[in-house]
């Protein structure tokens, strides 16, 4: 299986030191800032995840220089600010706003003061080259530009805003608002507090594309379930995501020991806790860190999948003649309404499909893992699955390890957790095992039987697809014989469904 880009990693000082190298030649008067996280990340002790450049004038100018000289590509970001974005081909991005009102006043128009420091390129530039950073415990160096304090409230684990309006003036700071409070473990001042909560229902009125892109910068962590949980707390879920709080409190059966809302928690909590054995850990931090779309990662989008897998059981709960909760077919119904989410928040095509597939076929992932499942029940899951089968098996094992009420005993979930991971293992077989393709077309059956274009021509073929999962056919000659005994009915035409979810495994 070959990957293509994966999320940009900054591993080391050399790119942020070429960057600004490159950037401070293009300068007029040399007046180039380091800004925003990229600043707060080095004062952490932490690896920037991106750079931000602030300049006094010509950033377009800036952005053409950096650009030519590292093989990217730049272009204007905002016109009407002038604020320009070099791409470069490893994905990294950066930014460089255009402050022509005067770097203190950019400064104070930020979102949140943690991110509201500057720093003189060729300083912080000093730092790198020597490889230190400032703890922030310590005291700020005289040399970062801070007029809100915002070194003093990351010190102090405090998230506060720049100024009173800054939430009003871009609802979507709600949203960032839990993904810092979530991954920097701060606290928040009591005034920014009300303001965010005031804030929490405009959030409808911010384009879908960026609460998209803000959801799943948050959600993408190995503890991403804290964000859910914070998102919850605040009220923000109600707006993205409402259904959640019909499964909250939504008692299940005696397979589960958590109501729905509690589980898809859990769900969410294991897959980041998951420690794959050794020999799979390269592939699973490969496929979950590839780029699927954009910027976006596999990683964020089976987080995704995880939060959405059983939105559907509140629909589709029924109870039998013992009062006992049944959630038969809540694979397919939460696949429905996910799709409907996604499309609501302007997720891509391709990524609405891997997310849904993801849903729909979450409980066959249950069925195909165990020693007695056929070739057959395999193959035809690999080929449904496709590029999500990873996927699939990673939350199959979230799920089982997180469903422990007294209907499932350790051992079974230990089967299908050594299942998941076995399977995993043999992915990229099993994978081109379920594609070899079948050396018979509907031509082949139409000319070799004389039948007329119809449901029988599919009825054959899909029967021979059967037997050729079960032991590929050499050629085409052998794959007529299988055909010639289908028409005559000397083989039973095979179950449809086999390898489908059972109703026994439904019910979780």
């Amino acid at each position: 299986m070959k990957f293509r880009m994966f999320r940009p990693v900054i591993k080391d000082n050399t790119i942020i030191e070429d960057i600004l190298r490159r950037a401070l030649c293009s300068t007029r008067d040399g007046r180039l800032y380091v800004v925003g996280g990229c600043l707060r990340d080095w004062a952490l002790g932490q690896p920037p995840k991106d750079v931000d450049l602030a300049v006094e004038d010509a950033a377009p100018t800036v952005a053409r220089h950096i650009a030519k000289g590292l093989d990217g590509h730049s272009f204007l970001l905002h016109e009407a600010t002038q604020t320009a974005r070099v791409a470069l081909p490893s994905g990294l991005w950066i930014d460089i706003v255009q402050a022509p009102d005067g770097l203190e006043q950019d400064l104070r128009a930020r979102d949140f003061t943690i991110n509201a420091m500057a720093a003189p390129a060729e300083d912080y530039l000093a730092r790198l080259s020597n490889g230190r950073h400032a703890p922030v415990k310590g005291k700020r160096p005289q040399w970062i530009v801070d007029p809100l304090d915002g070194w003093g409230d990351l010190k102090n684990r405090k998230l506060r805003l720049c100024h009173p309006d800054s939430v009003n003036a871009d609802p979507l700071r709600v949203l960032r608002a839990v993904r810092l409070i979530t991954a920097l473990d701060l606290g928040v001042d009591d005034e920014t507090d009300i303001r965010l909560r005031l804030a929490v229902p405009r959030l409808e009125e911010t384009a879908a594309e960026r609460v998209r892109d803000e959801w799943l910068s948050g959600l993408d962590r190995r503890d991403g379930y804290r964000y859910l949980v914070e998102a919850a707390r605040r009220g923000v879920l109600d707006v993205i995501l409402p259904e959640w709080r019909d499964s909250e409190g939504l008692v299940q059966n005696g397979y589960h020991h958590l109501d729905v809302w509690e589980h898809t928690v859990e769900v969410l909590r294991l897959l980041g806790a998951l420690e794959p054995p050794k020999d799979l850990e390269p592939l699973v931090t490969t496929y979950l860190d590839e780029l699927f779309t954009g910027l976006h990662t596999r990683r964020g989008l089976l987080y995704t999948a995880a939060v959405l897998h059983d939105i559907g059981k509140p629909t589709a709960r029924t109870e039998d003649e013992n009062g006992i909760a049944r959630f038969h077919g809540h694979d397919r119904v939460s696949a429905e309404q996910s799709r409907a989410w996604l499309a609501r928040w302007k997720f891509s095509q391709r990524e609405k499909t891997f997310v849904s597939n993801v849903i729909r076929l979450h409980m066959r992932a249950g069925s195909v893992v165990g020693r007695d499942a056929t070739p057959k029940a395999i193959h035809r899951f690999f080929r449904d699955a496709g590029d999500a089968a990873p996927a699939l098996l990673l939350l199959n094992i979230a799920d089982r390890l997180s469903a422990r009420g007294p209907w499932t005993s350790d051992e079974e979930v230990r089967d299908q957790v050594d299942g998941s991971w076995r399977m995993l293992g043999r992915w990229s077989e099993l994978l081109t095992e379920a594609n070899l393709p079948l050396p018979l077309s509907g031509r082949d059956v139409m000319r070799e039987f004389a039948m007329p274009p119809g449901p029988e021509v599919g009825r054959v073929l899909s029967a021979v697809r059967d037997l050729h999962d079960d032991t590929p056919f050499p050629n085409r000659e052998a794959a007529l014989e299988a055909a010639r005994n289908v028409v005559n009915d000397r083989i039973p035409e095979t179950d449809l469904n086999n390898g489908t979810a059972t109703a026994d495994n439904n019910v979780q």
